[in-house]
């Protein structure tokens, strides 16, 4: 664990630094010489990584991707806290950084450049060099890859005009097939898994992707939020309330490439939120696997206009989904909570309060949630297409 990694580190959850710190504590040998501390570190998270995935390290593979759109305040702790990752050199690892419609004058390809200069040499190959395409029409054609030093992990940083997430998803599966990796994981550019968190993801990946073959399911960890400095009321606006739940959150979960890509062509076509996947895998039989120890670190909405943001944003892709995959309809009501017919859902949130003990603010809620949905189907209406991460952004 270099200094120069450990003080990119400033943005993560205090949580994520307590679990970091409790973790480094219990597995990090000390020994008096730098060369005893490297080969135990060494061969004791090879004998981890077996225990945990039940493969050798030289034997693993695994395609990650981050979507990343505007994401330079926190995406500097992101990649130190990859870096930091429990994954043996040996194991082969393309991580896939994936830039879709980024505003912000370069600020984010800035943070990703600068990062794969220090990991490595980086050189410049083109999308057309791999034997199977990439169906992204705003694809860049060239892109930038760099081996880490010391180990078996490759960047690739690809750079796409075509937003939403689902997208990111696709090109990661794509390179995935390239690279004949059974096993895609997707990480959230502004959320920090602990240490131990991709082992373990990528140990359920392999049991049930492979193992006992079944290629149709999704695997996903778990949300642990932290508050900043927020507005008490975001916490009034779920984004889900059972039974009526969604279990992949889309910060940390695996999947087969094949799942979103087969015979070259796409599964799905694009959409902004990636909750998408577990409807789609779910409608044609497979399952959502939780690893309930492979913990993902977020900070909570900042604000109640964040929050109501992202909820728009969330239904949006829902109404997306609709569209394109009308045998879904069923399924899409029984999962998420508010594309339910108003008086039911009114009557889901009634019952929340009630049981949250918070009667009072239940005009609130109720008047926030019907401007969820008449303002993103305003938004959906105007351009059913739109995958801006900001819906507002397309006004």
């Amino acid at each position: 664990m270099s200094a120069e990694t450990i003080h990119l580190l400033t943005r993560n959850p205090r949580g994520w630094k307590n679990a970091a710190t409790e973790w480094s504590m219990r597995k990090l040998p000390l020994f008096s010489t730098p060369e005893q501390n490297s080969a135990t570190i060494t061969g004791e998270q090879n004998d981890r990584w077996e225990k945990i995935v039940g493969r050798k390290p030289a034997d693993s593979s695994f395609t990650a991707i981050i979507p990343i759109s505007n994401e330079s305040r926190h995406l500097p702790s992101v990649l130190a806290t990859f870096m930091l990752a429990d994954i043996p050199p040996a194991v082969q690892v393309n991580c896939l950084l994936v830039t879709n419609n980024c505003t912000d004058q370069g600020a984010t390809i800035n943070v990703i450049e600068n990062f794969m200069a220090s990991v490595g040499n980086p050189v410049r190959e083109r999308v057309d060099s791999f034997d199977l395409p990439f169906s992204d029409p705003g694809l860049e054609i060239g892109f930038s890859k760099v081996r880490a030093r010391h180990s078996n992990t490759s960047f690739f940083h690809f750079d796409t005009e075509t937003s939403g997430k689902i997208n990111c998803l696709e090109i990661g599966s794509t390179l995935a097939l390239n690279y004949k990796h059974g096993i895609v994981v997707c990480l959230d550019a502004n959320k920090f898994p602990e240490i131990d968190a991709l082992p373990k993801l990528v140990g359920g990946a392999y049991k049930q992707l492979i193992d006992t073959n079944n290629p149709g399911d999704v695997i996903t960890g778990i949300y642990r939020g932290e508050d900043a400095d927020i507005e008490e009321n975001h916490n009034l606006l779920p984004t889900n309330i059972p039974p009526a739940n969604l279990y992949v959150k889309g910060g940390i979960m695996a999947w087969a490439p094949q799942t979103l890509v087969r015979n070259g062509q796409r599964t799905l076509v694009s959409m902004v939120d990636d909750s998408a996947l577990e409807l789609f895998v779910t409608k044609r039989g497979g399952n959502v696997t939780v690893i309930e120890d492979a913990v993902n670190w977020r900070y909570n909405p900042e604000s109640v206009d964040s929050r109501i943001n992202h909820l728009i944003r969330y239904r949006i892709s829902a109404l997306q989904l609709l569209n394109q995959r009308p045998e879904l309809e069923d399924l899409v009501k029984e999962k998420i909570f508010f594309m339910k017919p108003w008086g039911e859902m009114k009557e889901i949130l009634t019952n929340w309060a009630n049981n949250q003990e918070l009667n009072a603010e239940l005009p609130f809620i109720l008047e926030t949630y019907q401007y969820i949905i008449n303002e993103s189907k305003r938004l959906y209406d105007e351009d059913p297409t739109q995958l801006g991460w900001d819906p507002h952004q397309y006004k």
